[in-house]
């Protein structure tokens, strides 16, 4: 458990340090007991739901560590069946086979439409037909040949290969040097020096951009792989945000609570909705004002009178 070795207002800044839980005191132990009976709680009132574990699998920043986190989940009994009886992984490779029909009925729908659908061969055209001996020739090696196309094909065959791809870069990522490359900062200290790239932990990892890489995932696939690795891609990018959901959410609840003080319980819920949104991104807003400054003196700001700046 990390201690403060110095007050929190001193300067230089507090530095922590690992104290062993047979090192607590009795008061110690006792607050440490208190604050697991709330978490194994707070686990066991959310379970882990299979868009978080399909999100787990496919973000490459977690990947590598999510068997470890999982299995540790399997043992709280956080992974439960549904109504059904299927497993997490069955509802993952169920909501894909979902995800991989609806895509497949757009496209042809879309194929339709301008004209693309590919003509049907002439029965009477023989002039490409093999002959029937060399049909049964070569009827068991086709059928072969056809059944493990098929196989490769199928949504689960196309998804279990997406996850161990995105494991492998997960293992081999090597952040301080690929966040630069991507006009991103490096991982830092608390003391302002680089992280060694063993010590950088999933959750250093959670700001971080992501985007890049999977635009370079899909556009670096061979021709033949392209489509199946973008639509596994687009199915965990709709999924990615639930593994952030509820921190992003009691960030807006903390920051209401700061905006909605005793003195203000007029205030709207819209209005209160607008302040929390604008103060949780002030940070963003004003670094974007000082890179744009050259430019605020050529914008016409006439559209904007009679509105009123909050504070």
């Amino acid at each position: 458990m990390p201690v403060l070795a110095r007050p929190v207002l001193a300067d230089p800044g507090p530095q922590r340090e690992l104290k062993k839980y047979q090192g607590f005191s009795e008061a110690g132990k006792t607050a440490w007991n208190r604050a697991m009976s709330e978490l194994e709680l707070r686990l066991h009132k959310t379970p882990i739901t299979a868009n978080e574990v399909a999100a787990m699998y496919g973000d490459v920043r977690l990947a590598k560590g999510a068997g470890k986190l999982l299995k540790t989940a399997k043992n709280l009994d956080l992974l439960p069946t549904d109504d059904y009886g299927s497993t997490i992984t069955e509802q993952i490779i169920l909501k894909f086979e979902h995800y991989y029909k609806q895509h497949a009925a757009l496209k042809a729908s879309l194929a339709l439409q301008v004209g693309m659908v590919a003509p049907v061969a002439d029965a009477d055209d023989d002039d490409d037909l093999s002959s029937d001996d060399d049909l049964l020739d070569e009827a068991p090696v086709s059928a072969a040949l056809q059944a493990a196309a098929a196989a490769a094909k199928k949504p689960s065959a196309i998804l279990k290969r997406f996850f161990s791809m995105i494991k492998e870069h997960s293992k081999r990522m090597k952040w301080q040097e690929w966040l630069p490359a991507h006009a991103q900062q490096e991982i830092m200290n608390p003391n302002g020096t680089p992280k060694d790239e063993e010590d950088i932990t999933e959750m250093d990892l959670m700001t971080v951009n992501i985007g890049p890489f999977y635009c370079d995932l899909v556009s670096n696939a061979a021709q033949e792989v392209k489509e199946e690795i973008a639509l596994a891609v687009s199915f965990i990018m709709a999924r990615m945000g639930d593994n952030m959901a509820e921190s992003w959410c009691e960030r807006q609840i903390h920051v209401c609570n700061q905006i909605m003080t005793c003195d203000r319980t007029r205030m709207g819920s819209d209005l209160l909705e607008w302040l929390a949104v604008l103060r949780m991104n002030r940070a963003w807003m004003s670094k974007r004002m000082k890179i744009f400054a050259g430019l605020l003196s050529h914008l016409d700001l006439r559209a904007t009178e009679g509105y009123m700046v909050l504070n």
